[in-house]
């Protein structure tokens, strides 16, 4: 059986550049932000320097992007990701 390696769901090689803590989940959702999912988009979104482009990466969408960027909780998550932009 081959692994699914595509953003969403491959392994974890973003690395420590951007480290940062996760914005908290209310509930566990199999098309939400994960943790992980979270990592891959703050590394893709240094990558590619653009939201739209980290989120079609990760699976995700823009307008949750930002809603997630602004949850309580997401000071760590928001920093990352202005720290990526700018790197990207």
């Amino acid at each position: 059986m081959e692994q699914d390696t595509s953003p969403q769901n491959g392994p974890d090689e973003t690395g420590d550049r951007f480290d940062f803590t996760p914005v908290p989940l209310q509930r566990s959702r199999y098309d939400g932000w994960t943790p992980l999912v979270q990592k891959r988009f703050i590394h893709a979104l240094s990558v590619m320097g653009s939201v739209g482009a980290a989120c079609r990466a990760v699976g995700r969408g823009r307008v949750s992007a930002y809603r997630l960027r602004e949850r309580e909780g997401a000071e760590s998550f928001a920093d990352a990701w202005d720290a990526a932009l700018e790197a990207g």
